[in-house]
Parts: C-alpha cells; sequence; structure tokens
C-alpha cells in the first residue's frame, strides 16, 4: 500500500540543512563519474531498520524486502540512485540495537570501512542516553570527516510520538508535561528534540545536511490527518518508522528530496557559483548561504574535505587527541567473521566447574578458566522462525516450534558458566544481539584487555539492562591491575518506556608502569537480584587512557585497532 503523498511544504520542512556544495561535491562527483558509492548506517535500532544487503548475520538483513520483509530506508534510498546512476552501490550498516552515541564515537566510528560516501546517522532511537552524551555526536563527526576522502555525513532525526506507559497510546500535545524521569520536559521541548539540534547544530558547524522526521510530519500527525495517524507513521510503538503502515515511505521520501535537492544545489553551483566549491581563506568558508531551512553554509574548513584540520570543535573535550582507546567486542570462535560487532575479539574464558569444587592451590581456578573451551546457546534459538506469523504445517510453522522447543529446553537447565549467544533470550521475541550471557549464580567470567598507553585507565563495560529477569554481577581486577570491587545491578525499569538497552559501565583502573600483561577483568553472577531472575549480558569493554601518561584517561576517545567488516 503506497504512502499519501507529501506536500513540497512538508519535504521541505523535513530538509532542516542541505549541506554546503563543498561538502557534497565528491559524493556528487563520484556518481557523475559512473563510480559505485558506499552508503554507510550509523544508529541504533532505527539506523538497523534501515535495511542492509550483504551482511548476513546482523539484524539490518530482515530490512531488505527479501520473503515478504520490509524495505529499510537506506535500501529505499539506495534504489532511487540506482534509478539515476546504477552501478554496484553498497550498504555498510554498522548500527546496533540499544547503543547511544557514546559508545559508537569511542569503538565504532573509527572502524568503519575506508570507502564511505554518504553516511546516515541517527541518535534519535536512543535519546534518552545519548542526551547524557552529547559531544559524542561531533566526535563522531570529527572521526568521520577528518578522513583523506570525507563522506557526506547526514543526521536523520526521529522523535517519540508518545509515551508507551500510556493505554491506548496518546499522542503528546504541545504544553504536556512528559512522565516519570522525564517530568522535567515540556512537549516539544524533549530528549529527542534536544538531540536533534545538537546534531543539527553539529552539521551545520561543519556544512553536513540534516533532515528531520519529526519536523515535517509533526504538524499533519498533531492534525489527525488521514494518513499520518499513530498506525500510519510508527504503530503502537510510538518510535520505529518501521512499525508504521507508511513510516518507512515517508522516511524515503524526506531522503530522496534531500538527494535531490542537494544534487541540483551542487549541479549549481558546479556550472555558475564554483566558488562555493572552494575554500576562500585557511581558516574556513564564509557563514551560512542560506541553503536549508537553519542555514546551510556554517564555519567549514579545508580539513573537512581532506587536508587534515579541522575547524575549532564545539566541544572542548573533543579537542583532545592525546587520548587512546581499544575496543574488544565478546566474540564466539565458531562465528568466524564477526557480524554484529565490528571490534577486536576479546580474550575471554568462563569454567564450568563450581569455585567450591576447584583446588585451592593458587592459580588453579584461573588455570582451569583458561583451560576450557568457549561455549554458545544452541544454534536451533534463532529469529528467523520465531515470532512470526506463518501457515499451520509449513516449513516456517515446524521451524518456529522447533526454534520454541531449543529455547525452553536449554531456559530449563542453563549452563552455569558464561556462554556466547547471538540472539536475545526472550520468551516472546528473539532477535539478533550478539553477546555473552550468564543465568545461574556463581558463574565467573573472565577477560584479558591490554592496549594501555599509560598507567592509568578508564575500563568500560557494555552491558544489558532491561525490566525482563536480570540480575547483579561483581566486578573485580585480578591480575596486573587494580580497581575497586563493585557491584553492577542489570534491572532497570522506567515509568516512561521500559526498554532493553546496552548501557557503558565506567570505572578507573591502574597498573604499575612497565607491566606488559595484560589486565584481567573478572566479573561473576551473584545471588542478589531485585527481578526475581539472574540473567546479565555483556557485549563489550573498552580501554581508555591517555598518550602522554597523564594520570587520568579521558572519556572522550579516538579509536584504534583492526576493522572488522560490520
Amino acid at each position: 500500500m503506497d504512502a499519501p503523498s507529501m506536500r513540497v511544504a512538508t519535504l521541505d520542512r523535513g530538509t532542516r540543512l542541505l549541506g554546503h556544495p563543498m561538502a557534497l561535491d565528491r559524493l556528487f562527483k563520484r556518481l557523475h563519474a559512473g563510480h559505485a558509492i558506499t552508503i554507510g548506517v550509523l544508529g541504533a535500532s532505527v539506523g538497523q531498520n534501515g535495511g542492509c544487503l550483504d551482511q548476513p548475520g546482523k539484524r539490518c538483513m530482515g530490512y531488505r524486502g527479501h520473503n515478504g520483509n520490509p524495505v529499510g530506508f537506506a535500501v529505499r534510498l539506495l534504489r532511487h540512485i540506482n534509478r539515476t546512476w546504477p552501478a554496484d552501490h553498497r550498504i555498510n550498516n554498522s548500527a546496533l540495537d540499544g547503543t547511544g552515541a557514546e559508545h559508537t564515537a569511542h569503538c565504532i566510528v573509527g572502524h568503519l570501512p575506508p570507502q564511505l560516501d554518504l553516511v546516515i546517522a541517527e541518535w534519535g532511537s536512543m535519546a534518552l542516553h545519548t542526551i547524557m552524551a552529547m559531544p559524542s555526536i561531533e566526535r563522531i563527526a570529527r572521526v568521520l570527516l577528518a578522513r583523506s576522502s570525507p563522506p557526506v555525513l547526514l543526521h536523520l532525526s526521529v522523535h517519540e510520538w508518545c509515551s508507551q506507559r500510556i493505554t491506548p497510546r496518546v499522542l503528546y500535545r504541545v504544553g504536556d508535561v512528559l512522565r516519570g524521569s522525564l517530568k522535567q520536559w515540556v512537549f516539544p521541548d524533549t530528549p529527542w528534540a534536544a538531540v536533534e539540534e545538537e546534531a543539527t547544530r553539529v552539521s551545520r558547524h561543519y556544512g553536513q545536511p540534516a533532515v528531520s522526521v519529526h519536523a515535517a510530519l509533526a504538524p499533519h500527525v498533531l492534525n489527525h490527518e488521514e494518513g499520518f495517524q499513530l498506525d500510519d507513521v510508527t504503530g503502537p510503538d510510538c518510535l520505529h518508522p518501521i512499525n508504521g503502515r507508511y513510516g518507512v515511505q515517508y522516511v524515503e521520501a524526506l531522503l530522496t528530496h534531500w538527494f535531490d535537492r542537494a544534487h541540483a544545489l551542487w549541479r549549481h553551483a558546479n556550472a555558475e557559483r564554483r566558488d562555493m566549491l572552494r575554500v576562500r581563506t585557511a581558516g574556513g568558508l564564509p557563514a551560512s548561504m542560506g541553503l536549508g531551512r537553519d542555514g546551510g553554509g556554517g564555519r567549514l574548513s579545508l580539513g573537512a574535505y581532506g587536508a587534515g584540520v579541522l575547524p575549532a570543535p564545539l566541544h572542548n573535550v573533543n579537542a583532545d587527541e592525546r587520548v587512546h582507546t581499544k575496543c574488544y567486542a565478546f566474540m564466539h570462535e565458531t562465528v568466524g567473521m564477526p557480524k554484529q560487532a565490528i571490534m577486536q575479539a576479546a580474550n575471554w574464558c568462563s569454567a564450568d566447574t563450581p569455585s567450591n569444587l576447584i583446588s585451592v592451590v593458587a592459580g588453579s581456578r584461573a588455570r582451569t578458566c583458561w583451560g576450557s573451551a568457549h561455549q554458545s546457546c544452541p544454534r536451533a534459538i534463532d529469529t528467523k522462525g520465531f515470532g512470526r506469523a506463518a501457515e499451520p504445517g509449513s516449513r516456517a510453522a515446524a521451524r518456529a516450534t522447533a526454534s520454541q522447543a531449543a529455547y525452553a529446553s536449554f531456559m530449563r537447565a542453563p549452563p552455569s558458566h558464561w556462554f556466547y549467544c547471538g540472539v536475545s533470550l526472550g520468551e516472546t521475541k528473539r532477535k539478533i544481539s550478539a553477546g555473552l550471557v550468564a543465568m545461574r549464580p556463581g558463574a565467573e567470567l573472565r577477560v584479558r584487555v591490554d592496549g594501555w598507553a599509560s598507567s592509568s585507565a578508564q575500563l568500560a563495560l557494555e552491558h544489558l539492562v532491561s525490566y525482563e529477569g536480570m540480575g547483579t554481577a561483581r566486578l573485580e581486577c585480578i591480575d596486573s591491575c587494580t580497581c575497586e570491587a563493585q557491584t553492577i545491578d542489570a534491572h532497570k525499569t522506567s515509568e516512561i518506556r521500559n526498554t532493553s538497552v546496552f548501557v557503558e559501565h565506567r570505572f578507573p583502573a591502574t597498573r604499575a608502569l612497565g607491566n606488559a600483561r595484560p589486565c584481567e577483568v573478572r566479573l561473576t553472577l551473584l545471588d542478589e537480584t531485585r527481578s526475581g531472575a539472574h540473567k546479565f549480558k555483556v557485549r563489550a569493554i573498552t580501554v581508555t587512557s591517555t598518550v602522554n601518561g597523564a594520570d587520568e584517561a579521558r572519556s572522550t576517545s579516538t579509536t584504534v585497532g583492526t576493522f572488522m567488516r560490520g
């Protein structure tokens, strides 16, 4: 079913910034020369909904239009480009569910493919977390635009339209005070609006484009116009366009409108305003030239397009380039090339033998752990045959039944150790979400990390927090480094929106100068629980330290390491 056509005024309203012609120059030159381009996608769940075409094992593959599945907005934009410039255009979707901009800035953006021509970044699906780390949005922009061949960086903004904690769903109206922990916000001033404004500010400063779904659709949605009801835009989810009857089509229309207008602007500059494609001074281009609703120029330097120099940052924390971060993802050797994570594999172990049966001889427990094989959940627990309607007696229905049976059997007697699982372990919904999981108190995980550039560092353990069956774990540093022992509680509920998201637990650690041994961190699942269950899930661990050996590591970092295709 086709979405209602949007008026040009609506599409223009959604195009907050077209981007400066100089920012667009490399993209459209490549297309006009007949070269293939690569579209990158960053963000969380909405970003994953953009889809991908050749990244097996990633959730974005569920939004490429195969077997009756929806077609994501990135795939739709690629098809639009192919109609005029047919070539082997690609998509690299590195969005991760439940992941805010801060983790992306630390551990993902620096590992993206070297060849990217257009990057679509969305931070709205994790606005409640990104709002606490706003400088990360600019950090990501600086890492991308400092490349020798920088891409166009398009910020795509989405908002929450209503609270999931109200049934039936009621749209936010102007003047509404949000509920629970968000009651200091009054619609339309919300965390989603704040994140959008920051992303737009960054885009303006660096001459990049910005598109707002909310700005385009709000007058129609709030007036309850036909075709713009909640079910049309996001469904009862209130946030994800993929769940609306026409949501993705509306995003497609906004993206293609921006693309066509940006192309027209570039052609005009190329034909009649060549001065707009040249840097007038070493300091940057002139200020805004009126290239969007909020102006489109901004201060733009040579460095944003290959000279290695960027304008002064908006946030002072992004000016310090002395920091060094190494990022590790928890993986399993049997999955081969990592699909969900694009970071270096963590060195981890988890013994199956209960601690009270292990000899007390010094080091015996560690040897038992590091000598044990990595375990994983059954492959029969998957997402392909579960959670979707299927004809009774069909192969899909048989697969769904087998998947549920394998899940029930596994959950009745989960392992006493930590194990790798490529999917979430929900009773009613299982989606691609890789990480290490522990279910039974006493399970002990050990992980070895290096990459220290000084005697002190800030470590960050990325773990799941959820309202469903989560437990607590004790964290300690046990070899070659020291840190304060601490307890992490993964149970979290909200008066606004109960979600399952990944957060970073940060803690300082130190080790003796000259010690080349890896730092070993131990995580033990505890009996203590506020949810009545004990599940704990970890996805990554990072080490950030200052290159010059200062005493304290900075929390904002550049990323180093080996790229692994995500």
